[in-house]
């Protein structure tokens, strides 16, 4: 599940269905136009260059390949507001002569031109192609922006201008930066408690090993979430963070107490039940104790907050039984071994 985890964001898809603020917008989507569009600018140097040699031809050909993109949902520009002119005066397709397509801008200007300035310029450099994407998660709105940005370029001349401007791109580079924020900082809360567990249980290879029951609830949870979801919402990588910091305590008190333990007997066995007799019931209370805390969230109208409810007081529970079995088994191995007597090995 692991290599299958995709995170993304919808911000709306984040309230529940019976939601105002859910129900207002799938209203507002299905009875006026969405906000997510693209705006694609194409320029060049001189005046009238839109209208010399090929480049109307490129540009019908950008306006082709916009379409075409997958999740486009509508693409609107001088190209096909000249069709449609081109189609009124008995015409078929598209103009593709200069002379034509000068003469259908005149005559369209002659009738009023309402709405023409908004898609090409007076002096014929630069036109807006204005582009309507279906709805969908930020991350995926911006791969689908560059990936029409990339098409436009293709299509047109190497002396062409082309600027891509949306707030879905904007949105979504943002919400990269977050994800990676939010990665790194998963990454240097395991390093630091690393390196806490090392100091504090004296050992280097047993502080390692004593990660991976921390991060086996992780592991486990983001791997199941990523068969049953897709994508990830962003916002569940708070319950990572949450889950690490939480966790670990009760890995402190099952490694601390059999750290004493083992240097009191040379049988593991023994050590191991003197651990579960002194911190094995207070490990479990805590967690369960923990987990019901969260557990109201899980009635909350904002999903993400909703998940952290479930998921978390599911990632603690994974956390116990890993200290419960995976590091005893870790001890009888002597992959955690302290050395009776003296401490750790």
């Amino acid at each position: 599940g692991l290599t299958q985890l995709h995170i993304d964001a919808a911000f709306l898809d984040r309230f529940s269905a019976d939601s105002r603020l859910k129900q207002d917008a799938d209203w507002l989507a299905a009875h006026f136009v969405g906000s997510e569009s693209l705006d694609v600018f194409v320029s060049f140097a001189e005046a009238e260059g839109l209208l010399q040699g090929d480049r109307w031809a490129a540009l019908t050909r950008a306006d082709d390949a916009l379409r075409a993109q997958p999740g486009v949902d509508q693409v609107t520009s001088v190209v096909g507001l000249l069709s449609e002119v081109h189609t009124a005066l008995g015409g078929e397709g598209r103009p593709t002569s200069r002379a034509a397509v000068a003469q259908e801008l005149l005559l369209f200007e002659s009738a009023g031109g309402e709405g023409l300035d908004r898609l090409l310029d007076f002096e014929r450099r630069e036109a807006r192609l204005h582009v309507r994407m279906r709805p969908a998660p930020l991350r995926e709105l911006d791969a689908l922006s560059q990936a029409a940005g990339a098409a436009v370029e293709a299509a047109l001349p190497p002396d062409a201008t082309v600027f891509t401007a949306s707030m879905v791109t904007l949105l979504g580079g943002w919400l990269d930066e977050i994800i990676a924020g939010q990665r790194n900082g998963v990454v240097a809360s395991a390093v630091v408690i690393a390196g806490m567990m090392v100091v504090g249980l004296r050992s280097v290879r047993v502080g390692l090993w004593s990660m991976l029951p921390n991060l086996f609830p992780l592991g486990v949870l983001f791997g199941v979430l990523a068969l049953l979801w897709d994508p990830v919402d962003s916002d569940t990588l708070i319950v990572a963070m949450m889950a690490l910091g939480i966790g670990v305590d009760d890995t402190v008190h099952f490694l601390m107490r059999y750290r004493l333990e083992a240097a009191r007997s040379a049988d593991t066995r023994e050590a191991l039940r003197r651990t579960f007799a002194f911190a094995g019931r207070a490990i479990v209370t805590t967690t369960v104790i923990l987990g019901l805390g969260f557990l109201p969230l899980c009635l909350a109208d904002y999903i993400p907050l909703a998940l952290v409810g479930l998921l978390l007081p599911a990632a603690l529970v994974l956390a116990l039984v890993a200290d419960l079995l995976l590091v005893p088994a870790l001890a009888r191995l002597g992959w955690m071994g302290f050395a009776p007597g003296r401490g750790p090995e």
